[in-house]
């Protein structure tokens, strides 16, 4: 099925093996600039280190908090930078699971960002 309304789109699919409605969810986050050239994280070498310090911190978080129940739930996600222009997020799953460990997964990306991670 196919649905489209203004500028999303909507695929829906059954899993072959437990008939269950997969969900594919890609998000891109651009990162505005100071100029009309580069975002901030691109500025010096010392930027982009932090940006994927940060990235990588927040996929190591996952992994570690919800990483486990997600595979279990055949979930898979990443996050990688997105045409020097931003962020690139995808999920894919099961339906039922996805929505809730998207949610999460924004959560956490969000208390990084602000500088309130749980040690």
């Amino acid at each position: 099925m196919h649905f489209k309304k203004g500028n999303y789109e909507l695929f829906i699919c059954k899993d072959q093996v437990h008939l269950k409605p997969l969900c594919y969810l890609l998000m891109t986050l651009l990162i505005d600039s100071d100029d009309d050239q580069r975002p901030l994280y691109l500025k010096s070498p010392k930027h982009f280190a932090h940006f994927e310090v940060m990235l990588d911190c927040l996929l190591e978080t996952i992994n570690k908090e919800e990483g486990y129940e997600a595979n279990l739930a055949d979930i898979s996600y990443d996050c990688k930078n997105f045409e020097d222009r931003g962020l690139s997020i995808s999920f894919s799953g099961y339906n039922s699971t996805l929505s809730t460990f998207a949610q999460k997964f924004i959560q956490r990306m969000k208390q990084l960002a602000s500088g309130h991670f749980d040690q």
